[in-house]
């Protein structure tokens, strides 16, 4: 895979329990980001769910990119891929959401 893409997408820090496994993406970034965006969109646009437990989740969200990075399992690149397509998942997570499974009063 690394003559595929360049060491800094897909070689990790250090050695780490994920033993052979690439680091490209961040599962945790990912998963983070997925959420987050689906509340932000759920609480900006929607207004399903209310602004403290939107801010709970972003301040409990926030320090996993960092943490993956600070403690050498991810490259920075590694986490803002993650990070981005976590994102779009939410989004369009999001979509599906409002599209199929909207309110109705």
């Amino acid at each position: 895979m690394g003559k595929v893409f360049p060491a800094e997408f897909t070689d990790r820090p250090r050695e780490s329990a994920n033993f052979g496994s690439l680091g490209l993406p961040s599962g945790h970034s990912s998963f983070d980001a997925t959420i987050v965006a689906w509340i932000a969109l759920e609480w900006l646009w929607a207004g399903t769910v209310g602004w403290l437990f939107a801010v709970v989740v972003l301040a409990l969200m926030s320090p996993v990119p960092w943490a993956r990075v600070y403690v050498q399992d991810h490259t920075t690149m590694q986490v803002l891929v993650g990070g981005l397509s976590g994102a779009l998942t939410g989004v369009c997570l999001f979509v599906i959401r409002v599209t199929y499974f909207h309110e109705t009063s």
